[in-house]
């Protein structure tokens, strides 16, 4: 069955990367979520997109967090969101796009005290991000986004090779109709050596209607209902 990944929550309906955003996917039905992880100056790991919050004039990297807070005082710890799985949906997985290199030793260190590698996907479009997570932690599962369109079987060497265990393209706008960028050979392709794919966050209803023919293990979505009930 094709997993449904929450895209910064339910970020259709709620304002995202928020707890409030996270709890309505997963009652919605989304299977993971996916958010950002970032690295304030103070040491907490932030979920947060863009590089720079609303209204400041310095970077996540070189603010504290009580800083941001002033600004946006939804913007939640990596703590409060792995409290959450814990708490109330020990049956659902979280998706951790990082951001940079310099978050990576703290997220490592948050979701081992929380025991969650099991349900955690680690993804980064940095392929050394990747790498380190992997030599950190060698049994991590860990996605490699991409960005521009390659053919798999020109990218399936190197992820072999760096022990990725998802290649997740981000193409919704590379195309008109984004899912002519790819088939089920090469979707097949990836399994065969050992690879699932993820899917860019869509909400289209008749690009999704066409993507989930495809053996693919998981759609990225902003509105999960929407996922969810095509899935039906």
């Amino acid at each position: 069955m094709i997993k449904v990944i929450g895209h910064r929550g339910y970020s259709e309906k709620y304002k995202e990367n928020t707890i409030t955003a996270f709890t309505e996917a997963f009652k919605a039905g989304a299977d993971y979520v996916k958010t950002d992880v970032q690295l304030t100056s103070c040491g907490k790991v932030i979920l947060h997109h863009g590089y720079v919050v609303k209204g400041m004039s310095i970077p996540i990297i070189k603010a504290t967090y009580e800083e941001i807070l002033l600004f946006d005082r939804d913007i939640p710890l990596l703590e409060n969101l792995l409290s959450l799985l814990a708490k109330e949906f020990p049956d659902k997985g979280v998706y951790l796009e990082l951001k940079d290199r310099a978050v990576v030793n703290k997220t490592l260190e948050i979701v081992k005290k929380y025991d969650a590698f099991g349900r955690v996907v680690f993804g980064s479009f940095d392929l050394c991000v990747i790498e380190e997570v992997k030599r950190i932690e060698p049994e991590a599962k860990v996605s490699l986004l991409l960005g521009t369109v390659f053919p798999f079987e020109d990218v399936l060497p190197l992820a072999v090779k760096k022990k990725i265990d998802f290649l997740h393209p981000c193409w919704e706008q590379r195309a008109y109709k984004p899912q002519s960028l790819l088939t089920e050979r090469d979707v097949l392709l990836c399994k065969e050596r050992g690879i699932d794919i993820v899917l860019w966050h869509e909400e289209r209803v008749e690009v999704l209607k066409d993507i989930i023919q495809l053996p693919v293990w998981g759609i990225c979505t902003n509105d999960v209902s929407l996922l969810v009930k095509i899935l039906e």
